[in-house]
């Protein structure tokens, strides 16, 4: 039996898992982060969940300063980088391919565990979650070829 390489395929808001058997792929799982699609108006008020006038949020004098759609973006990636620990842990999949836009995958590639990191085969830093199976493993193909 050959290397199990499962393909990580995500976004802030979507990441869908596949393994590849050999050119063909079997989607494992496809989650949702209905926080990272959120807008931020919806993520940020006040404790009272007021607004301010004018339609924007009403921001808290006190607290964090920090952007709360890249808090969530950084809680998915950090969700994802444990799942894909547990699948070599588990020996589920042997190495990864992982398909993200650029930010949200260097977001992801600073979390990652050291030993999934050094069992990356490639990275496409592109927002491919729309794409079916067999137009996604076209484009990894297209990719490995450069």
């Amino acid at each position: 039996m050959g290397e199990l390489t499962w393909i990580l395929v995500a976004d802030t808001g979507r990441a869908r898992l596949f393994l590849n058997h050999e050119g063909e792929l079997e989607e494992l799982t496809d989650s949702v982060h209905t926080e990272g699609r959120q807008h931020i108006g919806d993520m940020v008020s006040d404790s009272s969940g007021r607004r301010s006038q004018g339609g924007q949020p009403h921001r808290p004098t006190m607290g964090s300063d920090r952007d709360p759609k890249e808090v969530e973006a950084r809680r998915f990636a950090k969700h994802l980088a444990v799942e894909l620990k547990r699948g070599l842990d588990s020996h589920a999949c042997d190495s990864f391919i992982l398909v993200a836009p650029p930010h949200f995958l260097g977001l992801l590639r600073q979390i990652l565990d050291p030993q999934v990191a050094r069992r990356v085969l490639t990275t496409l830093d592109q927002d491919l979650t729309h794409l079916r199976p067999d137009e996604l493993i076209e484009r990894i193909h297209a990719r490995k070829e450069r």
